[in-house]
């Protein structure tokens, strides 16, 4: 409207912003990324109305009108007002009123259900709708050229709603080729339909003419299909009170029942649930995994499992290692799996402490192992029918209420935690299949992305992630639990030897100088029975001069002569044979005394690998400790650097300048910054330095390192103290004695954190106590749980999540201490929560001879 001013006019246009068809097509591409993903949507619609049967039907082959789609006779030349090909998706879910297809349709990223899902409101059948953004829709444009919408919903009479049933029809035809030549939305008119019927079932067809991809759906194959379709449609387990039914080209696909004999011929088995903070993971094994991959190793198998199933074997492996059995859970089965395992795992306790986690909800699932070995006698060898379409369907797929969330393949990181070499037993990304269910009820804070292909990083999701890393190692410690043992199992029962498996390298080589005397023993003996054959050689001398003797005699005896003829015979026989069995021992003792120089090579090396290997534990500790110095001095360094840049900030606004004391921040930041990037090359650049032993009080050893912990503790709320019974000296290296204190603190710090992450304790607390000849360390964190409470001292034993803890530090502690003659165990007093709180440290081995005691 025009208005008068006294500089002149001014007019006002009212404008709105509009929207260009492009933008539809935009978000279409870019938001659904193929056409399987689309057709997912479709069919997460008809879950939304409550639908309890859905078929998908595709035909490739069909002509269709453009105008009313139906089908049409293949047109003899070009026809623009014809398509090839259609999907369509046929439901018997609560249909769409005029209202629902005007904002559920044609109103882009309008969401009824998205209110639905904030306010914890389900669907009249019960159902948490699935989706939210109202962009789903928009995948149907790059299915085809136009899409067919026909819908009957419920009848506003209550009786004929109650009963399901509607009387009118709704219909729309969206026909994309009309927004291209369009400069807004608004500018296309779409004409919906709606006419009386008899009263008939509701439900809601989407019929999309035209395929663009016709490639993707033809000429693919069956199996190809069904393998498509696996990820993006649960071929496991169909979503809550639904059923879906897919055709293609007037072929019924049945992914269901493929799926499952995968899974069911696998050799082993991994099946969880997850409820109320606890995760439960049970496994069952066939003792196929057993069988091995060259001749020796199958009849190894033959020999020692096949005949009792592997009974003997489980029997040994329960007795043998029965603290380790019964940490995993671990029991005899039956015919067809003959072990079974079961874990029970917290979510505190499979969830770094370094990352902000939350309750995913409940959920379950199942992972099997495959074996595609071609030489493997599995359902999965290279001549089987299910093996193509097991290869197809590798990978552990989420899916939430049946319906696909495509993560990466390998979104576990599988392939990261394995090792090179056939010795690796976890879950290899090419070998598991499996899935894992979630509810849109159960797992609302587990949100997916707007690409619907992840999720997004949220606390919920650092939860769900940790647990399935604890069903990944609980995996790969079972399999090893098995294999590695049955490796001995073998051993001991085809190469039988006299030495325990805990013989130590020395103890091997003593074993086998033994044995070579021996041998050495017995080649003495060869060389005193070879001298008895030479008088063998004259008693059959004798024996013939004897002969010629008695034959000039005047009463000769035929048979006394045959005899004796025949007695030097065999004699001559057996000499001979046991000449050449003395040749081969000779032979044999040549070979033995190569052995034993061999023998004392090997102890040679064995003495100097101890010796390396002693320093590398040194070296393993003093690292652990260089980990928690350079992480300290790195927030230092880093506290300093942001503070200089604030007095910069300042000093540069002031005036005058004050150019000494700009000089000086500036170098505080430039040094900060140095320190920063020293600390960053620490940890290669270690070496472990060896100074003398001294004598100390252990007092005065632990004052410095508690020093060191309690100012970097205490600002976590973490007191660590130490109380003196009764004080003594001991005879060690300073640094070897810090890292051995600095191991056992941070054990105890990171179980501390946890508990005050958790809220279970409101102060952490780390006690020292000298009284001689040992030293107690203690604390108030959870307390050693006891499947692991016999193994803790053993490398690579730990419950910490596996980012988290590699095993090592108890074991590192163990070994320095054993190369002072001292040693640790697991003290008698207990937490409130009944389990071991306490390291007792036995020092005697560190102690002055006089003042050894105790």
């Amino acid at each position: 409207m025009p208005q008068g001013t006294d500089d002149g006019q001014q007019e006002q246009t009212v404008m709105h912003f509009e929207v260009h068809p492009s933008v539809l097509f935009k978000l279409g591409e870019d938001l659904i990324t193929d056409d399987a993903q689309a057709l997912v949507e479709l069919i997460k619609n008809s879950y939304d109305a409550d639908a309890k049967v859905v078929r998908v039907d595709i035909d490739t082959e069909g002509w269709y009108s453009r105008q009313t789609g139906e089908p049409v006779e293949e047109p003899n030349k070009p026809d623009p007002e014809v398509v090839r090909g259609r999907l369509s998706v046929t439901d018997d879910g609560t249909g769409m009123s005029l209202e629902a297809i005007r904002s559920g349709w044609l109103t882009v990223s309008y969401s009824k259900k998205r209110e639905m899902k904030a306010s914890g409101q389900q669907t009249p059948g019960k159902r948490t709708p699935l989706g939210d953004k109202g962009l789903g829709r928009l995948g149907v444009q790059r299915l085809g050229a136009l899409v067919v919408l026909t819908s009957v919903p419920l009848d506003s009479d209550e009786e004929q709603a109650q009963n399901k049933v509607g009387t009118l029809r709704n219909s729309v035809i969206i026909d994309w080729s009309q927004f291209a030549a369009a400069g807004t939305l608004r500018a296309v008119s779409l004409d919906v339909t709606t006419s009386t019927i008899e009263a008939t079932k509701t439900g809601t067809t989407v019929s999309v003419l035209g395929l663009h991809n016709m490639g993707y759906w033809e000429g693919r194959g069956e199996l190809d299909l069904q393998k498509e379709l696996t990820s993006i449609l649960s071929p496991y387990e169909s979503a809550a009170g639904i059923r879906f039914f897919i055709k293609v080209n007037g072929t019924e696909i049945d992914m269901r029942s493929e799926a499952r004999r995968v899974l069911d011929a696998a050799p082993t088995t991994f099946r969880f649930t997850y409820a109320d903070r606890i995760l439960e993971v049970t496994s069952s094994t066939s003792h196929s995994i057993l069988r091995g991959r060259n001749p020796e190793e199958r009849a190894a198998y033959n020999q020692l499992i096949v005949p009792d199933g592997g009974f003997r074997f489980v029997e040994w492996l329960l007795s043998k290692h029965p603290s380790r059995a019964a940490e995993l859970g671990a029991e005899s089965g039956d015919d067809r799996y003959f072990l079974r395992f079961k874990k029970q795992v917290s979510l505190d306790d499979a969830v770094s402490v370094k990352v902000s986690y939350s309750d995913p909800g409940r959920f379950s699932g199942e992972i099997s192992s495959l074996s595609f070995d071609q030489n493997d006698e599995s359902a999965f060898d290279k001549a089987s029918d299910l093996r193509e379409f097991a290869e197809g369907i590798v990978g552990i797929r989420v899916f939430r209420d049946g319906f696909g969330i495509r993560l990466g393949e390998d979104w576990l990181g599988l392939s990261k935690q394995q090792t090179t070499g056939s010795s690796w037993y976890g879950l290899r990304p090419q070998n598991s299949a499996g899935y894992v269910n979630l509810t849109a009820a159960e797992n609302a804070s587990l949100e997916e992305t707007s690409s619907r292909e992840s999720f997004r990083e949220t606390s919920a999701w650092q939860g769900f992630f940790g647990l399935m890393q604890q069903i990944v190692a609980f995996a790969r410690i079972s399999q090893e639990f098995v294999r590695r043992n049955w490796v001995i199992y073998r051993r001991e029962n085809l190469s039988p030897t006299q030495l325990d498996e805990t013989a130590t390298p020395a103890e091997i080589t003593r074993h086998i100088n033994s044995q070579l005397r021996e041998a050495n023993s017995a080649s003495i003996r060869s060389r005193e029975a070879r001298e008895k054959l030479k008088s063998l050689d004259k008693t059959v001398s004798e024996l013939k001069s004897s002969k010629e003797d008695s034959s000039r005699a005047i009463w000769t005896d035929p048979a006394l002569q045959a005899a004796i003829d025949a007695a030097a015979s065999d004699i001559r026989a057996v000499e001979a044979e046991l000449s050449t069995l003395l040749d081969e021992l000779d032979r044999v003792f040549k070979v033995v005394v190569e052995i034993r120089g061999s023998a004392d090579l090997l102890q040679e090396k064995i003495n100097v690998t101890e010796e390396r290997i002693g320093r590398a534990w040194e070296s393993v500790a003093l690292g652990l400790s260089a980990e928690l110095l350079a992480h300290e001095v790195d927030h230092i360094a880093e506290r300093l650097r942001g503070r200089s840049h604030q007095n910069l900030d300042y000093l540069k606004k002031q005036v005058p300048a004050d150019a000494r004391s700009l000089a000086f921040a500036e170098h505080v930041r430039s040094s900060s910054a140095e320190l920063l990037r020293q600390v960053s090359r620490l940890n290669p650049a270690l070496r472990f330095r060896r100074d003398r032993k001294t004598s100390s009080k252990i007092s005065t050893l632990l004052a410095t390192a508690i020093e060191y912990h309690r100012v970097r503790l205490e600002v976590d709320n973490i007191n660590v103290s130490a109380v003196i019974e009764k004080d003594f000296d001991v005879i060690i290296n300073e640094g070897k004695f810090s890292q051995i204190i600095d191991n056992l603190v941070l054990n105890s710090e990171y179980w501390i954190r946890r508990h005050l992450q958790q809220g279970r304790i409101d102060e952490g607390k780390i006690v020292l106590t000298i009284d001689s000849p040992r030293l107690m360390v203690r604390d108030n964190g959870p307390g050693i749980p006891p499947a692991v409470q016999d193994s803790l001292f053993d490398a690579f034993v730990t419950t910490k999540p596996e980012e988290q803890g590699r095993g090592l530090g108890l074991f590192v502690v163990t070994q320095l201490l054993d190369s002072e003659g001292a040693s640790i165990r697991l003290g008698d007093h207990k937490n409130e929560s009944g389990r071991p709180d306490t390291f007792e440290l036995d020092l005697r081995g560190m102690m002055p001879p006089a003042n050894t005691h105790g």
